[in-house]
């Protein structure tokens, strides 16, 4: 069993009125963003769409977003774990052969290059980047 600590910030676990509390916290961090998002409980997903000309200004604008949730992370004293979150660039697979990936620039979050993933888990369901 675990020994009492006190906690001088968050919302209780399984408490009643902790999912709400958290979406209020949690939702000014929408500001910050220019491109789409959706969040679920304490999972935070952000999109965009791009001809494949525009990858590049895309993954820009990307970065820039990761950039700015993690100032705001930072401000609000949350950390967010680089190492679960992912990218993926999702397209016909006609398209996705065509992209150069070596001349796109590197997504990078808290100080951590991203790799881009060919599948990912979305609330528990597995999607590739053909889908």
């Amino acid at each position: 069993m675990s020994s009492w600590c006190s906690i001088s910030a968050g919302v209780p676990q399984g408490g009643v009125l902790s999912p709400l509390l958290f979406a209020v916290f949690i939702n000014s961090i929408s500001n910050q963003l220019s491109s789409f998002y959706h969040f679920y409980a304490d999972d935070l997903q952000i999109y965009t769409q791009a001809p494949i000309n525009m990858l590049s200004d895309t993954f820009n604008i990307i970065n820039a977003d990761l950039q700015r949730i993690g100032e705001w992370s930072y401000n609000y004293g949350l950390m967010i774990n680089p190492m679960k979150t992912q990218v993926c660039v999702i397209g016909s697979p006609r398209l996705i052969s065509k992209v150069n990936w070596t001349l796109l620039p590197q997504i990078q979050f808290g100080g951590t290059t991203l790799e881009i993933s060919t599948t990912v888990k979305n609330l528990g369901i597995y999607m590739d980047n053909t889908l």
